[in-house]
């Protein structure tokens, strides 16, 4: 019962359909593309690894299992080498047999001896060989740098019925040779003589560019009679600067808390005691997924990770040399399993420290989850997450991918294998590129009708490029418009599209005689550089009815200039003034035709005093000549606007003339 159990948590993930994507963006982090399997069944994204610059072309690329693939035989499985710089297939490799079912574990082997082949071994441990059913298979590939062939290189097998060998592969120098070599894992192994089936074993390969030969001697086995499943899940491990593995028994112990099991390469020795939850949890499995190699804790050595997706809401676990425990993370709902897939990916927060990648693929009913954690800060921050919906099972694998985007950050892969009636389908987000914060956005001027608001953007990104769209809201919340998504809300509008200088910009704007007195505006800007989006801040104000005012057209010496008023009272006479004096501060001075009091000083009609407005309260003058001795003379104007209701005096206005 015990390997069946297991068996059907890991194969149960076939009962899928398809699905969306619902995206929320978070500090910055890109949703950069997604790449989809080419068959319904595929389960393409069943793993995924970086590969690194294989074909030459200044981007990263990455490797995807699609172990139900039937694109050569039915079932064989496929393995698929896909370009960073546009998600193309750069290179194919199939299944040996029917149903082989290859890539359901994938490791990187490099090059030997400068033979120009990189080495990919991919596992099917549930395949039937000359050796028994359920017996497993490795298939070693090669995929030729030069001419960017692949194919396969060595074919190992498992030794008898049930070994199930391959249920997982790691690579790791196991001889100190400079290369690495194979280690696979085979849960229905056992030590020969002292052990039961389900155990567990992991066996070692040594690899040259000429053969994978086994080292038969230096097998290791699970603890004796425990069916415990050593070696069900498996990871390279930095063990004090030198060679180990990560190794998970997700059945250790009377209750099936499950352990992981250090490995060390120098001394061929399994550390003991075992890595086990300090709060154990009966049938959590801990040793479901493994994964190890840097720090994620900030204190400058090596971590280890081990998950148990069955405890509750799905628990994983970190220690630190010397077996320090850390602290538990937690899923957040019961049920949705929680670690899953682990992984660890290069530090995507610039504190210097790598973050964890975590997989909850049955988080709202089989839609999926992942989030990328910061495992040195107290709370262990969520740096980044995302939902699939309609039993996508989101979240089913996790990868680091390198740098294939070419944004200086290594991006992250995350499988989706139930996306189309189990096509599957692989996500690919990339974390910001530069720690400079948020884009600052300054409104400076007056919100009143016909006035200029100046946009200041600073700390825009250095390089520029790109876009900057400048959006204008009503009021603070959430909203998404041309698929950004903004602080802004309400009548959101587009005000401009506008290139991205870099460093700083702006835009102004004139605010329109329609917008409604008191009604607020909130402005934000973002930056879309080829799909790195950062957004600003937000700042805005309330628009101000400024009454009746004046506007002067022109303002050259020896010509003429307009005067007009806009907003006053309809059918209302309009007297126009003006002077060379500095005006008062306060209106205490008399006007030369009325019984009412101006700014100006020495005030002059201008025009002919006593014009009427028109029937929406506004007014322009005939047109008015300027002595040509009035340049370089600066001069100010004002009008009042008869009106029973409001100020009828208009602000003063400076004009210069030239």
């Amino acid at each position: 019962m015990k390997y069946l159990q297991l068996f059907l948590c890991t194969i149960g993930l076939a009962a899928i359909s398809s699905t969306s994507l619902t995206a929320q963006s978070q500090d910055d982090w890109v949703e950069w593309g997604y790449v989809d399997g080419l068959n319904q069944g595929d389960s393409f994204g069943s793993a995924m690894l970086p590969l690194g610059d294989v074909n030459n072309d200044l981007y990263e690329d990455y490797l995807v299992a699609s172990p139900q693939s039937g694109s050569y035989l039915r079932r064989a499985g496929e393995l698929s080498i896909h370009s960073g710089q546009d998600n193309s297939v750069i290179a194919s490799v199939y299944g040996s047999s029917m149903g082989q079912q290859m890539g359901y574990s994938i490791c990187i082997l490099g090059t030997h001896n400068n033979d120009g082949l990189l080495k990919i071994a991919a596992s099917s441990p549930f395949s039937n060989s000359s050796n028994g059913m359920f017996s497993g298979v490795v298939n070693i590939y090669a995929f030729d740098l030069n001419t960017l062939s692949f194919d396969l290189w060595q074919e190992l097998t498992g030794d008898n019925a049930g070994a199930m060998f391959g249920v997982s592969v790691a690579a790791l120098d196991y001889n100190s040779d400079g290369g690495l070599d194979l280690a696979v894992g085979s849960i229905g192994d056992s030590e020969p003589l002292v052990g039961q089936q389900l155990d567990g074993s992991i066996r070692f390969f040594e690899v040259s560019d000429l053969i994978a030969d086994e080292t038969v001697a230096n097998s290791k086995y699970g603890e004796p009679n425990s069916a415990e499943m050593f070696g069900f899940a498996m990871c390279y491990a930095n063990i004090n600067n030198e060679e180990g593995l990560l190794i998970g028994a997700p059945f250790a112990n009377a209750d099936n808390s499950g352990a992981a099991i250090l490995y060390q390469a120098s001394s061929n020795q399994l550390l003991m005691p075992p890595l086990e939850d300090p709060l154990p949890t009966a049938d959590a499995n801990l040793g479901f997924a493994v994964a190890a190699g840097s720090d994620i804790t900030g204190d400058g050595k090596a971590d280890f990770i081990a998950s148990a997706p069955n405890a509750g809401t799905g628990t994983v676990v970190t220690w630190r040399l010397p077996l320090e425990i850390g602290r538990s993370l937690n899923g957040s709902n019961s049920g949705e399993k929680f670690g899953y897939s682990v992984a660890i990916t290069t530090d995507a927060n610039f504190n210097d420290s790598d973050d964890l990648i975590v997989g909850a693929p049955e988080a709202g009913n089989d839609n999926g989850r992942f989030a990328v954690h910061d495992m040195s800060s107290l709370d262990q921050t969520v740096l980044y997450s995302e939902s699939g919906s309609n039993g996508q099972l989101f979240g089913s694998a996790v990868a680091t991918a390198g740098d294939i985007n070419q944004s200086t950050k290594s991006e992250i892969l995350v499988g989706a294998i139930g996306e189309n009636n189990r096509t599957g389908r692989v996500y690919i987000y990339s974390p910001p590129e530069q720690d400079i914060g948020p884009i600052e956005l300054e409104v400076v001027g007056n919100y009143e009708w016909e006035t200029d608001l100046n946009l200041n953007a600073t700390n825009l990104s250095q390089g520029g490029g790109g876009e900057l769209h400048w959006y204008m809201g009503t009021k603070a919340g959430s909203s998404v418009v041309d698929g950004y998504e903004l602080d802004i809300g309400g009548n959101v509008l587009l005000l401009a599209s506008t290139s991205n200088p870099g460093v700083q910009a702006q835009y102004t704007h004139t605010i329109p005689d329609t917008i409604a007195d008191g009604q607020l505006l909130v402005f934000q800007v973002v930056e879309d550089r080829s799909g790195f989006i950062r957004s600003s801040t937000i700042d805005g104000g309330n628009v101000v009815d400024p009454g009746v005012t004046m506007f002067v057209d022109g303002n050259q010496a020896g010509a003429q200039i307009q005067v007009r008023t806009k907003w006053g009272m309809p059918n209302s006479p309009v007297y126009i003034y003006g002077s060379a004096a500095t005006p008062s501060g306060s209106a205490s001075n008399n006007a030369p035709d009325g019984n009412w009091d101006l700014n100006l000083r020495n005030a002059k009609p201008i025009g002919s005093p006593g014009d009427q407005s028109n029937l929406i309260g506004n007014f322009t003058s005939a047109p008015i000549n300027v002595p040509a001795s009035l340049s370089g003379v600066t001069a100010y104007f004002q009008a009042y606007d008869w009106d029973f209701f409001e100020s009828a005096l208009t602000p003063v206005l400076v004009v210069t003339f030239q």
